[in-house]
């Protein structure tokens, strides 16, 4: 595949169209191009920088598929994980999971989402160290459940059923959660989960 100057720049141009099947079509034929035509990458590089904000994500989800992405870039995917659209979380999410595992700025990045101001960001947040295996530190799986919006708690406690150990102070969140969330679906899934760690909350209803 070799395409002319002229067609990088309609596929580029296309990252901005309404329809969303063309901006697919765009990203993935970008990043097939990209692998061997260095200028795609410089192209979109500038281009992160002049489009405006709403119009980023489809360059930079471009970008973080083609080369180790720049500052900018990272910053743009870490904003993603706190759209209002499901599908850009989600692929953003899935993204940044496979970077994480050879780019050491990812981690920081997204551990510092979880003070974020969005609980939208901080729970995708938690699911990002899900997947990448690093949600083990104690001091991060007490915050996530003690998070003041229901649905980040939700993604904790999901995340932190499939651990292998649990430190029995968190054990005991969990218990309490299940116990006297002022939310149901945070009560429900604290319950599957103790059911899946074969907890017994009478284990912890002495302490």
């Amino acid at each position: 595949m070799n395409p002319a100057g002229g067609d990088i720049a309609s596929l580029i141009e296309s990252l901005a169209h309404s329809d969303r099947a063309v901006v697919r079509t765009a990203i993935d034929s970008l990043v097939t191009i990209g692998h061997e035509r260095p200028e795609v990458r410089e192209s979109l590089n500038r281009l992160l920088q002049e489009v405006s904000s709403e119009k980023r994500w489809p360059v930079a989800y471009t970008l973080g598929q083609l080369s180790q992405p720049s500052s900018s870039c990272l910053d743009t995917l870490m904003e993603a994980l706190g759209s209002e659209d499901p599908d850009i979380r989600w692929a953003t999410l899935q993204l940044l999971i496979r970077l994480g595992k050879n780019d050491k700025r990812i981690l920081p990045l997204i551990s510092d989402l979880l003070n974020s101001e969005s609980p939208t960001q901080r729970r995708i947040a938690v699911y990002c160290l899900r997947g990448l295996g690093l949600l083990e530190d104690r001091s991060v799986q007490l915050q996530c459940l003690g998070d003041k919006d229901p649905l980040v708690r939700v993604a904790a406690v999901i995340a932190l059923s499939k651990q292998s150990r649990l430190s029995e102070d968190v054990l005991s969140v969990l218990v309490r959660l299940n116990a006297n969330d002022t939310d149901s679906r945070v009560r429900n899934v604290a319950g599957f989960a103790l059911e899946r760690l074969g907890i017994s909350p009478d284990k912890f209803s002495s302490k």
